[in-house]
């Protein structure tokens, strides 16, 4: 039987995803700068930070004030299986991929999560990629894991996205036709072969235009073109499966609008993750749209984006900006966004709700001055790295420690009325 050093040592390589086309961090620079704790206790926001942070938590209080007191509700809380996200590429095939996402999986029920995501995107399973058979055999058992721990299955499908953070490179030649025709075929494959709870076809418009280079996808009329011709390829093997589709906050209401009137979508799905320029309150809006068309709604995807107001309208690249993530200093802020997204999804008869960057459940990264000099692949390598020694250790973050204990205080108790508010008192 493998040691339990090894197994960290093993963990650790899988988790340090292939971001760098440099090469890996160097074991120096780990010993230097990676010093996971079970506490995570900075709280300290850097002075480059801080104004930043105050504009951030004004949009997650502003918004939380006017939420109603939560009762307890059916809301399915989840996470994103990162280590199962098709951004790791070729990482997921390798020897120890599979028990890196079953120590995953058993680290978020011990939170209480009875639910998971996994990303998968063009061209992961598609027919031209030389690595089908063995992704497919990989996320066959991903399925499988899941199940067996009698967790709900949501399957996110879409497109990698180009960046210097995942180490994926631009998608070239591309045609609609072709990629229409790529896109059907793969949801088709992860209906017959996975059969999730959940199968989202079609989420954030204008992240597949930019990632794809086919600008057309940005528009409502040709992303309903998309999102219909993967509809009528699911007609044989959709049946157990709920299919939905959805945008993200930061896009126009009007991709919600046209969605929940499609009969043939059992939900939508809404992914939140900036909070200035009111982009919360139009996340509250797209929920209503869909209600009122008697749409059910999922949250597939949410996390605190730690972007400025005057970056997003720069449209700054989302690299350096999840790069941020990091840090401990911003669990105290991670815990409002994430109790604040809670009380909302519960409120509004929310049935499944996800959050993505799951990782910080398990730990940050203390800042120092050092990090500056990193990379955001680097950064990130170093909370993988992090993560992967708390999860083997048992350990989680305090924001972990606070989604657990929403998680209990919002979950229905046998002969229990009480408010969810007073089982977990407020964070404001």
């Amino acid at each position: 039987m493998r040691s339990p050093r090894a197994t960290v040592r093993s963990l650790k390589r899988y988790w340090r995803r292939p971001l760098e086309r440099g090469g890996a961090l160097t074991l120096t620079l780990l010993i230097m700068l990676v010093r996971p704790s079970p506490t995570n206790s900075q709280t300290e926001v850097p002075s480059r930070y801080q104004s930043l942070y105050r504009q951030l938590e004004r949009a997650v209080e502003t918004f939380a004030h006017r939420l109603p007191d939560a009762q307890t509700s059916a809301l399915c809380f989840g996470a994103e299986l990162l280590p199962a996200n098709a951004h790791r590429g070729l990482a997921l095939l390798r020897p120890d991929a599979r028990a890196g996402v079953a120590l995953y999986l058993d680290a978020l029920r011990a939170l209480g999560v009875r639910g998971v995501k996994v990303a998968i995107g063009y061209p992961i399973l598609s027919e031209d990629d030389p690595h089908r058979e063995a992704y497919l055999a990989f996320y066959r058992d991903v399925a499988r894991e899941v199940r067996r721990r009698g967790m709900r299955l949501l399957v996110g499908t879409g497109v990698l996205i180009p960046d210097e953070t995942t180490g994926v490179g631009p998608h070239t030649g591309l045609t609609l036709e072709r990629y229409r025709e790529a896109r059907r075929q793969i949801a088709r494959t992860i209906a017959r072969e996975l059969q999730p709870d959940y199968l989202t076809i079609a989420n954030e418009p204008t992240t597949e235009a930019r990632a794809t280079g086919l600008w057309s996808l940005a528009e409502v009329n040709e992303y309903m073109r998309l999102v219909r011709f993967v509809l009528d390829g699911l007609a044989d093997v959709r049946a157990g499966i709920r299919v939905g589709a959805g945008a993200g906050n930061w896009e126009a209401v009007e991709f919600i609008r046209r969605l929940a009137k499609m009969d043939e979508l059992a939900y939508v799905d809404v992914h939140v993750y900036p909070v200035t320029l009111g982009l919360l309150d139009r996340a509250a809006e797209m929920v209503r749209l869909a209600r009122a068309q008697g749409k059910p709604v999922i949250i597939g995807e949410a996390w605190l984006y730690k972007a400025s107001a005057l970056e997003l309208l720069w449209n700054v690249a989302p690299g350096p900006i999840f790069a941020r993530d990091v840090f401990s200093f911003w669990a105290p802020l991670d815990q409002k966004f994430i109790e604040a997204i809670i009380r909302w999804a519960s409120a509004e008869g929310i049935e499944f709700l996800s959050f993505f960057w799951s990782k910080y459940f398990f730990a940050y990264v203390d800042y120092t001055p050092a990090h500056e000099r990193l990379s955001p692949a680097q950064l990130l390598s170093l909370a993988d790295a992090a993560a992967a020694e708390n999860i083997l250790r048992g350990e989680m973050s305090p924001t972990g420690a606070r989604y657990r204990a929403l998680i209990a205080a919002h979950t229905p108790r046998e002969g229990s009325s009480a408010r969810a508010s007073e089982r977990s008192p407020r964070l404001w």
